[in-house]
């Protein structure tokens, strides 16, 4: 067939791209992660004017490879690249940005030239198509503009191309035509080649599966060496009565045929909002073709949320663009699959205010980035690279952080999973907040010193022990772990004393909690007696006085665990910020308690932990 010199140079530009890989791979850029402005390519010698569309580039890393991925996205007939298939302020189209996002994937989003079958629709239905010439030449052309432009990083071998409708029927016909340079198809609702704009609306007697492949393979010619590493998929709605629902699986059924050999049909498997999906694996185990029915969906684009929902794209639905790609991305035969490089340790030590971040990972690393969530947040996508890193953050706030870090190979582009830094303190006790917004700590109110056994006044005591009836002590860790015993007469304060050791003198801290802080505690929390709230079995509060503050009674070892755990500090953490605050002081606990071993378990306990300090 003959087409002009101009044509013929650019297909050998594109075939020899298509070619073994074996170059070094170019630099990876960023785009600008937003629709383009509508562009114009090349002009249509048959069907009249030039092509003109849209094409988006990512501004995310490659998932594949280290190569980005193109996609051609064909709309259907009534429908245009601006009005239907890009974002628009108010829509997400046929919702292809996120998952271009997600792969680091170039989409392209042309419109068809001419006015074909007075609906703007593509030029499926011609009884010849060529590579050079009409709607399938003017798009191997643009494909071959971005694959040879190095800016944009396309890997030849990451080709792919998805439509609606007449849009659907031209993603089999460039399927089928140029199985080199496609390793993959997306057809939604899509009549196959040989079927006619007047048949589309139910299969013709006697064209099959087999009629199918046979006008495919003719499409291919010397190309069709190319089936045996193409994939497909196929989609249609189950209240589709524009386009006939059995040329879906009749599509797929073609695709196989083509694709050659023997295939076990899997079993059915659900896909979100709506779909169920039956996949085809060839005698390799490979996964070749994906067919998909969508409940209840009419003749549109399964856009799913976020997309456009009218004219002709549904967005209640499957997210097609999602299920393809990771179809695509999963199943590609051309592309060596290459393992991620993988953290094998990360941590994060604190001096004052500076916090060092060290980590280590397997393969050639480019680059760290390394996430500290806290006051003084961190985001840092040049931390390092090599099969380590240390880096120094210096000026964090006081309070609390965590992080990970994620490792990116140079090689392939491709980034580790994240390695999770866990939990830690910069500076003293971060402030929590009152009922009023208002920041504040947990407050210490410092007691007179008092002498071993000396009772509390009887304003506090009695009230307390109208409403418990137990005995009263006082908790000094430190200076010998002493413990002072109030109410406790003969034998039994002899046996406490041996056994805990009473002190001859006491320095005591009343700790207080906030009223928010409680009901976080034991948010089920209900109420028990007359101004009392209780905690948990066995723990209560007492009102101080309308302040909106409690003082803490009951298990005091339950109690203190309950409050360090809820606020996931060590006890050494709350002496640290005691001692600062109000130096030079014991850590010292009033509660209400029978003596029991629980209260030997909270001293020793207790003290094991502040022995460090």
């Amino acid at each position: 067939m003959a087409f002009s010199l101009p044509r013929a140079a650019s297909q050998a530009v594109l075939l020899a791209a298509l070619l073994p890989w074996a170059g070094a791979q170019a630099q990876v850029q960023a785009g600008p992660g937003a629709w383009s402005a509508n562009q114009t390519w090349a002009t249509d010698t048959v069907n009249g004017g030039a092509l003109t569309g849209y094409y988006y580039w990512p501004a995310t890393n490659p998932t594949l490879a280290g190569k980005r991925a193109l996609v051609l996205v064909l709309h259907g007939c009534a429908q245009t690249a601006a009005g239907d298939v890009i974002n628009a302020t108010s829509d997400g189209g046929y919702n292809w940005k996120g998952v271009a996002d997600q792969y680091g994937a170039v989409i392209l989003a042309p419109n068809a030239t001419g006015n074909l079958y007075g609906s703007h629709c593509w030029d499926w239905a011609k009884s010849t198509h060529s590579r050079s010439t009409g709607h399938s030449g003017i798009l191997l052309d643009l494909i071959n503009r971005f694959v040879s432009n190095p800016q944009y990083a396309i890997d030849p071998k990451q080709v792919y191309v998805a439509g609606l409708s007449s849009g659907g029927a031209q993603t089999m016909v460039m399927g089928c035509l140029a199985p080199d340079i496609f390793a993959g198809i997306g057809i939604n609702a899509g009549p196959p080649p040989g079927v006619t704009t007047l048949q589309i609306g139910a299969v013709p007697s006697g064209y099959t599966a087999t009629t199918a492949a046979n006008n495919c393979k003719n499409l291919a010619g010397a190309n069709a060496s190319g089936f045996t590493t193409q994939v497909a998929g196929v989609i249609w709605g189950t209240n589709d009565y524009t386009v006939a629902q059995g040329y879906g699986p009749l599509d797929a059924a073609a695709m196989r045929i083509v694709y050659g050999g023997t295939y076990t049909k899997g079993a059915t498997t659900t896909v979100a909002t709506g779909g169920s999906n039956i996949p085809y694996t060839d005698a390799n185990g490979k996964l070749r073709t994906s067919e998909i029915t969508v409940t209840g969906m009419g003749h549109a684009w399964p856009a799913g949320t976020g997309g456009q929902n009218s004219n002709y794209v549904d967005a209640t639905k499957v997210n097609y663009p999602a299920f393809v790609m990771d179809f695509w991305f999963k199943t590609n035969l051309r592309v060596a699959q290459v393992a991620p490089p993988a953290m094998t340790s990360c941590s994060a030590s604190v001096s004052g205010s500076t916090v060092t971040v060290n980590g280590a990972a397997t393969g050639t690393i480019g680059s760290y980035q390394v996430v500290l969530n806290g006051p003084t947040p961190v985001n840092d996508a040049a931390a390092g690279s090599g099969a380590s890193f240390s880096k120094a953050y210096t000026g964090r706030a006081d309070g609390y952080y965590s992080g990970s870090v994620t490792a990116t190979d140079s090689g392939t582009g491709l980034t580790s999973a994240a390695c999770s830094i866990s939990q830690f303190l910069v500076g003293s006790q971060p402030r929590s907040r009152n009922q009023d917004g208002q920041q504040h700590r947990p407050q210490l109110e410092r007691v007179e010193r008092r002498h071993r056994l000396q009772r509390l006044p009887q304003r506090q005591q009695g009230q307390r022990q109208r409403h418990h009836g137990d005995k009263l002590y006082r908790y000094r860790p430190g200076g010998g772990d002493q413990l002072q015993l109030s109410g406790v007469r003969g034998r039994q304060r002899r046996r406490g004393e041996r056994a805990l050791g009473v002190g001859q003198r006491q320095h005591e801290l009343r700790f207080r909690v906030h009223r928010d802080d409680v009901q976080q505690l034991c948010p089920r929390a209900g109420r028990a007696r007359p101004r009392q709230r209780r905690l948990c079995p066995g723990q209560w509060l007492e009102p101080e006085h309308g302040s909106g503050q409690h003082l803490l009674y009951g298990h005091a070892g339950a109690d203190l665990g309950r409050l360090l755990h809820h606020r996931q500090l060590p006890v050494s953490a709350w002496v640290q910020d005691l001692t600062g605050a109000l130096a030079p002081v014991f850590f010292a606990l009033t509660f209400l308690d029978r003596p029991n071993p629980l209260l030997a378990r909270f001293i020793h306990h207790a003290s094991l932990t502040l022995s460090s300090v």
